[in-house]
């Protein structure tokens, strides 16, 4: 019982980090398609 808290922890982990890389993936194209170096039309 207790190794499958410890395995649903680190799935958790991971899907956080693999949400995190897809989202960071996600903006920097859009950074690349819209606006070189940054994402200049959304104001950053």
């Amino acid at each position: 019982m207790a190794s499958y808290g410890i395995g649903r922890r680190r799935l958790m982990t991971a899907g956080k980090q693999l949400t995190a890389f897809l989202l960071a993936s996600e903006r920097d194209e859009a950074s690349a398609m819209f606006g070189e170096g940054g994402g200049g039309w959304r104001g950053r």
